[in-house]
């Protein structure tokens, strides 16, 4: 049954007005995208760290850690991926020469735990510690890059080792939103009746064009 003109510039107009309502709340949503995205340098860095996760490889063993929340992790990941030949130190830990000098902005500790992945700036080298020796370690001390919860024992091995450091597994959910401002506002666009029926009303709306 064909409908008359009036019912056709009714629907049309219904149509638009809800287009336009629509339009105007993802417009408000990519502001606060903006908003979201243009979080101050230092926010913005530390989220980089938080909650990362890489893989490290050992003799056909992988293990993961947790990155530290750091200046000298966030240069360290700049690195990724990373094949070192590790050598062995006073039966306790592996270390390795990085290819640059890391950020040495990190705190720096005189003590450590095992499982802990470290920054020796002097010789710009990463240790990663499998067992515990109750001795210090010598000034300037190490800066904390990564944490292994499960697994350090792999490491407790005579002699030098092949290492894999890389394979990045998750990132902070927040620093992938600022990733994409569109998906952000639309995720953010209120689910009110006017936006429901938008989908309906614009089908509706081409198929009587």
């Amino acid at each position: 049954m064909r409908r008359s003109p009036f019912a056709n510039f009714t629907a049309r107009k219904e149509f638009l007005s809800t287009l336009m309502f629509a339009v105007s709340l993802v417009a408000a949503g990519t502001s606060n995208a903006g908003n979201v995205s243009s979080l101050s340098p230092d926010r913005a860095s530390s989220e980089r760290t938080q909650n990362m996760k890489i893989n490290i490889k050992i003799a056909g063993n992988v293990v993961t850690a947790t990155l530290v929340d750091n200046e000298t992790a966030r240069d360290f990941i700049s690195l990724l991926p990373l094949k070192l030949s590790m050598n062995d130190l006073f039966g306790r830990e592996k270390f390795g020469k990085l290819p640059k000098a890391l950020s040495e902005k990190g705190p720096r500790t005189h003590s450590y735990e095992v499982g802990d992945l470290a920054y020796w700036s002097p010789d710009h080298d990463v240790a990663i510690y499998y067992r515990q020796d109750g001795e210090s370690i010598p000034s300037p001390g190490v800066i904390l890059v990564a944490k292994i919860h499960v697994g350090a024992e792999a490491f407790n091995v005579p002699g030098s080792v092949k290492v894999t450091i890389g394979d990045l597994l998750v990132r902070v959910v927040g620093a992938m939103a600022c990733e994409s401002k569109l998906s952000l506002s639309l995720t953010a666009v209120p689910k009110t009746p006017q936006v429901l029926r938008f989908g309906t009303l614009g089908g509706e709306f081409l198929r009587r064009l």
